[in-house]
């Protein structure tokens, strides 16, 4: 046996409380500078991409355990100590390729003399 269900009528809370009323120009968003600010910026269909482009040089994340000392060195350098933390292992790198860096032990298969 089935039931038939009853259609509320429309004028009942229910359905008035449902249906969507006009929008009114007040309730629109206001679009000042901050929303432009967030707002995305298209050339045609590219989106433009906004604040510090990707650097030209790769460079691998890891983690390395210093002393206490030198991370406090360079971290009192202010900001971009890590940056100069790379300079100054780039330097050394390229000191001991010339030759000229005599803390760095003999490589196998050599006499440190």
């Amino acid at each position: 046996m089935t039931v038939k269900k009853r259609a509320l009528p429309s004028s009942s809370k229910k359905a008035k409380s449902r249906r969507p009323g006009p929008r009114l120009d007040d309730e629109a968003p206001e679009l000042d500078a901050a929303w432009f600010e967030s707002a995305d910026e298209y050339h045609g269909t590219k989106l433009v991409r906004r604040g510090r482009p990707p650097g030209t040089s790769r460079k691998t994340q890891m983690t390395i355990r210093v002393s206490n000392e030198v991370l406090d060195f360079f971290r009192a350098s202010g900001p971009g100590w890590q940056t100069r933390m790379d300079d100054a292992l780039r330097e050394y790198v390229a000191a001991h390729e010339r030759g000229q860096t005599p803390l760095c032990p003999p490589k196998r298969g050599q006499s440190g003399v």
